[in-house]
């Protein structure tokens, strides 16, 4: 199963090399690993473009009803995306996307799979890297992780998740899912923290958020 994890960490120069740091320890392709949670993750992937459709608000749903008043047809579920079918109607989309949301930021529509055939390794949508201040407050994540440089480097400090399936049963959590209330937690855990210790772990407005696509 796809899953939607957010990242939170201070600003580097190279996001991909932190993210790998970040995401190693609970990686399933290290040999040494028993508390793996994934066996692939990909900044951006399938869920790329997500924070800027949370950024939208009511004018996406209006979008989206115009795009069942055009007839404008899928054939299912591509792993967080559907694909539009036949093709041929993805320039209409699009189009129809450059007109409603000129300030995107991006010129493919993203709700749809044909989106991230624009994407390599090396590349993601707008807003898929960006600052915690920039962040939509309606926006949710199956997973949040909270890093920052300890002993060895950037690392996981803090993991919130929502209800999962665990493989076995159902495991029942208090998060919301929502990525400015796991700041909120992080906030009051370390309410009674030392200044100079509570400085270095609460994120700040200008600390990357970063939506990665993971399998587990």
């Amino acid at each position: 199963m796809h899953n939607i994890l957010e990242v939170i960490m201070p600003p580097t120069d190279d996001v991909p090399a932190a993210i790998d740091t970040i995401m190693k320890p609970f990686y399933e392709g290290d040999s040494d690993n028993v508390h793996a949670f994934w066996d692939f993750y990909k900044i951006g992937g399938r869920f790329a473009g997500g924070k800027i459709q949370a950024s939208l608000g009511s004018r996406l749903n209006e979008f989206t009803a115009e795009l069942k008043r055009r007839k404008v047809t899928v054939s299912g579920l591509q792993w967080g995306k559907q694909e539009l079918d036949p093709a041929s109607q993805i320039p209409e989309v699009d189009a129809l996307w450059r007109e409603w949301f000129p300030d995107s930021g991006i010129d493919v529509c993203p709700l749809f799979q044909h989106s991230n055939r624009q994407l390599d390794d090396n590349s993601w949508l707008p807003k898929d890297i960006c600052t915690v201040a920039e962040v939509p407050e309606t926006y949710k994540a199956d997973r949040v992780i909270v890093a920052w440089d300890g002993h060895d480097g950037v690392s996981a400090q803090e993991m919130l998740c929502v209800d999962i399936w665990n493989g076995v049963s159902w495991q029942d959590t208090t998060f919301s899912g929502l990525v400015h209330d796991a700041i909120a937690h992080c906030d009051e855990r370390l309410k009674n923290a030392k200044p100079e210790y509570r400085e270095k772990a609460l994120p700040q407005k200008d600390w990357l958020c970063v939506t990665v696509d993971y399998h587990s």
